[in-house]
């Protein structure tokens, strides 16, 4: 689970129906309230266009039996108090309960699940968990006024791999960046945004000698040459695999299969089995 803190809150009376109008941005919502790429079903019979999230979370405050709204596409949908969370189909749904707490449950670093987790299915796993709900994918991480995660104002991102410290970093399907700000490196870029887990920089792409700039929300299949980023023999290539913020290990998942995994490197990368186990576990700790 990864956490994140700081959230600004503005001040205002606690009133049902009020407590939402309170927020003026995404960044103003207190951490943990919300749930990004979540919906809560079933939900109650029609929807209705709002301006944000927020606007959505006041409507459910106000409406007789809702406990939950989902803000997807401009679209508002309640559901009751007995409605689950589920992962959305539509990318970029927002969802959470018609009132915040000022300090969301799920954040504390008291938050674990019971000895019966994971379960068997998914209520029995939600079960295990103090408020009934797991968490969800960044849950805790603050946000900016745009919902995209704000950078750490405590820490700062952990170098965990570094070509000049022998790791190949040629990983597949970097995006190349474009609009570097005058003075601003590859690596000042990527370490001030969360949701850049690698970067590397080149001069041979351009054809003139300047340096390219790359970077990617993933690192997959960074071991080999011929899989991705790279520069000829003599040109100039770094790169770097980055951290933000922090972790808590939760639980030993060993002797678990877990499904629905993307693969980041081939078994035949590592013949010591150990080896290839802290290289994984460094790629997990880079994706958000």
């Amino acid at each position: 689970q990864r956490l994140g803190w700081g959230p600004r809150l503005l001040a205002a009376l606690a009133l049902r129906g009020a407590a939402a109008s309170m927020y003026m941005s995404l960044a103003d919502v207190p951490v943990g309230c919300y749930n990004w790429g979540y919906v809560y079903l079933p939900t109650l019979p029609g929807s209705v266009a709002e301006s944000s999230a927020m606007a959505c979370q006041a409507r459910c405050a106000g409406t007789a039996g809702c406990g939950f709204f989902t803000y997807i596409a401009k679209q508002c949908w309640l559901s009751g108090s007995q409605s689950a969370l589920a992962v959305s189909e539509t990318q970029g749904g927002v969802s959470g309960p018609a009132n915040c707490s000022v300090e969301a449950a799920v954040c504390s670093a008291s938050y674990v699940p019971a000895p019966g987790f994971p379960a068997q299915d998914a209520a029995e796993s939600h079960r295990a968990w103090p408020t009934g709900e797991q968490p969800t994918n960044l849950q805790c991480w603050p946000r900016k006024s745009t919902g995209f995660p704000a950078s750490c104002s405590s820490t700062t991102a952990t170098v965990l791999e570094d070509t000049e410290q022998g790791w190949p970093g040629h990983c597949e399907g970097l995006m190349k960046i474009h609009n570097l700000n005058p003075g601003e490196t590859c690596q000042l870029r990527c370490l001030q945004s969360p949701l850049c887990a690698v970067w590397a920089e080149e001069d041979a792409s351009n054809g003139d000698g300047s340096r390219a700039c790359w970077q990617g929300l993933f690192a997959r299949n960074c071991l080999r040459s011929a899989n991705g980023i790279s520069a000829p023999p003599g040109n100039y290539f770094r790169s770097q695999l980055v951290m933000h913020g922090g972790y808590r290990v939760l639980m030993n998942t060993a002797d678990m299969q877990i499904t629905n995994l993307t693969k980041a490197f081939g078994i035949e990368d590592f013949s010591d089995p150990a080896e290839g186990a802290k290289a994984c576990r460094k790629t997990c700790l880079s994706y958000l």
